[in-house]
């Protein structure tokens, strides 16, 4: 009877204990928008987005493809909302080749942008202009 009542405490201490155990970390909400240059879609590039710790962010960093001028973040990848820092590069198509190690990447369209921006903490949208 004393061993059972004092199975049930410690299974009781290690279940209060373990709550925070299973945390599966920040929640990540997806970003997403268009980059265009003089008015037309960015062929291929990448929006990068870090958050700024200057501004007091420790948040994760994300990569997002750009393809015809639309970028978005990876499932299950994104940002926590709070101050960024995006750095966006955007490329022309290269001409087609029969290399297999060749880039899709050609010449770049514009230097690379860095902007300063507070993201919401939910999914949002962000269009680049440039």
């Amino acid at each position: 009877m004393i061993y059972t009542r004092n199975m049930l405490k410690v299974t009781g201490v290690l279940a209060i204990l373990c709550v925070g155990c299973f945390n599966s970390g920040p929640d990540y909400h997806q970003v997403s928008g268009n980059v265009t240059f003089n008015g037309q879609p960015v062929p291929l590039g990448e929006v990068s987005f870090t958050p700024n710790s200057a501004e007091g962010n420790s948040g994760p960093s994300v990569v997002c493809p750009i393809n015809e001028g639309k970028y978005q973040s990876p499932a299950g990848r994104g940002v926590v909302g709070g101050a960024y820092i995006a750095v966006i590069s955007g490329f022309q198509k290269a001409s087609p080749s029969n290399d297999p190690t060749a880039s899709d990447y050609g010449q770049r369209l514009f230097p690379v942008q860095r902007k300063t921006l507070a993201l919401p903490d939910q999914d949002s949208q962000y269009d680049f202009e440039f």
